[in-house]
């Protein structure tokens, strides 16, 4: 009896140990992008009830503000950056971010931006996050935070020499 129950068990118990495997990947990946914030600088907010969510802002004058948010979800790693104010006529800056995230290899990945009627624009990026290089995840964070800083043009230049 002990025998057959056993034996009736151990596909139950394999099909449990694989699905902890299966969660360790993104547990792994969330560890990895608050190394890497950390190292550039960036201290994020985090709070227990939005687990794999980062708030992310930039020292100086808007300390404090909250520009870019990033999280995980079913794989994907998600930019997004909060309504931000853009002068007249450089709509063009917009398509200069899109070509530096085609450049970085992100041609997979969804790249949303939406000017609003007060001449604001909301910035979205999400990727497959398994293959994310700490380059690419950089390279994007800092496109965002450029953007919500008001660095934009100067975050471009960087990127492109």
């Amino acid at each position: 009896m002990r025998l057959t129950v056993l034996i009736l068990l151990l596909p139950a118990l394999a099909l449990a140990q694989g699905a902890k495997v299966q969660q360790n990947p993104e547990a792994a990946l969330a560890a990895q992008i608050e190394v890497w914030l950390r190292e550039e600088g960036l201290e994020p907010l985090t709070y227990d009830d939005e687990p794999n969510t980062w708030y992310v802002s930039t020292p100086g004058e808007n300390i404090g503000a909250v520009p870019c948010t990033l999280y995980l979800s079913d794989g994907f790693l998600c930019f997004q950056s909060v309504l931000v104010s853009i002068p007249e006529k450089s709509h063009g800056d917009l398509c200069a971010l899109a070509d530096v995230l085609l450049r970085v290899g992100l041609e997979n990945y969804m790249v949303k931006a939406v000017v609003n009627d007060y001449n604001n624009v909301e910035l979205e990026a999400e990727f497959p996050a398994r293959d994310l290089s700490r380059d690419d995840f950089v390279t994007a964070l800092w496109l965002f935070l450029g953007t919500a800083d008001s660095e934009f043009p100067r975050i471009i230049e960087h990127v492109y020499r």
